[in-house]
């Protein structure tokens, strides 16, 4: 197993509170559209997270923790089904000292991810994770969750900072234990041995669709074709050619796991021919697109 804790260091990431309160009654309420990831921790009571018209509602209980990594569409709400969330209004939600009515507590707040290694990882990353209190098999969760509890509740005046910094840790740990039990492309690992390759693999990753032939990459590195081929194979035992495949079928993997047609993340990633991206697809992950989509869920609930 790699120890990818230096991947995770160099998101550069900072988090900020942009409310804590009490929802009662019936409620909606989302952070979609504002371009940056987000996180939302229940404190007390349950909610619902509902992502397109067909994907399944996601119950979220008291000391559940969503992390929305990309800027996708999606509700918290009260109600159980999509429609029944998007009938009802946006409403305030209330400070939680002032109220002893039964309702969802929330604390919810932004990522701001700094480093030019950003697109890279995130690209290799799913667009939400959901960590779930109660299948925490160790203590490092338990206890923030209980900090953060102690603060949020137990103070007149909860402290933004130390509700930001304990936010930032959970993600590391969510993080952390994805990188452990989910194969990471190799090319990553060009990183942290040659970081003068990160601008070209971040240019990739943020247009996978591009014609990536040797001739482009070699240029955007500012090297001959030959040269450049021989220090990116030393450096990550991977031809140029095979690190970009490996890139394009992790990010079709997420894609997949979000249930977008085979057609759509073909288009996505670079392939004008399905059968080719079926092709390219099973050569790397071993097994058919729609094999994969199939197996796995778009959910991701994580255990630390």
């Amino acid at each position: 197993m790699k120890n990818n804790d230096w991947l995770l260091a160099h998101l550069g990431v900072e988090s900020s509170i942009f409310h804590v309160g009490k929802y009662c009654g019936s409620w909606q309420t989302s952070a979609a559209g504002f371009s940056r990831a987000s996180f939302h921790i229940v404190t007390e009571g349950d909610c619902w997270l509902h992502l397109d018209k067909t994907s399944s509602a996601h119950r979220l209980a008291r000391g559940d923790v969503l992390f929305m990594l990309r800027d996708i569409p999606f509700i918290l709400s009260s109600g159980k089904t999509r429609d029944e969330a998007s009938r009802i209004g946006r409403k305030e939600m209330l400070p939680i000292a002032h109220t002893q009515d039964a309702g969802t507590g929330l604390i919810c707040g932004f990522f701001h991810f700094s480093s030019t290694m950003t697109p890279i990882i995130l690209s290799v990353l799913p667009s939400w994770i959901i960590l779930r209190a109660q299948d925490v098999e160790s203590n490092n969760v338990r206890k923030i969750i209980d900090l953060l509890y102690e603060e949020t509740y137990n103070r007149s005046h909860p402290s933004e900072s130390v509700l930001s910094r304990m936010a930032e840790i959970l993600l590391f740990l969510a993080l952390r234990q994805y990188t452990e039990t989910t194969p990471l492309p190799e090319t990553l690992y060009t990183l942290k041995n040659r970081p003068d390759f990160l601008p070209l693999l971040a240019q990739i990753a943020l247009d996978p669709v591009r014609e990536w032939t040797l001739s482009e990459m070699a240029a955007a590195m500012g090297m001959s074709r030959a040269h450049f081929s021989k220090r990116f194979t030393e450096s990550s035992g991977y031809t140029p050619g095979e690190a970009l495949r490996i890139m394009r079928m992790s990010l079709a993997c997420q894609k997949l796991q979000r249930g977008e047609s085979l057609q759509r993340v073909a288009d996505d990633v670079g392939y004008q021919s399905l059968s080719a991206f079926s092709r390219a697809f099973q050569r790397t992950i071993g097994q058919l697109p729609g094999e994969y989509r199939k197996q796995h869920d778009r959910s991701l609930h994580i255990k630390d």
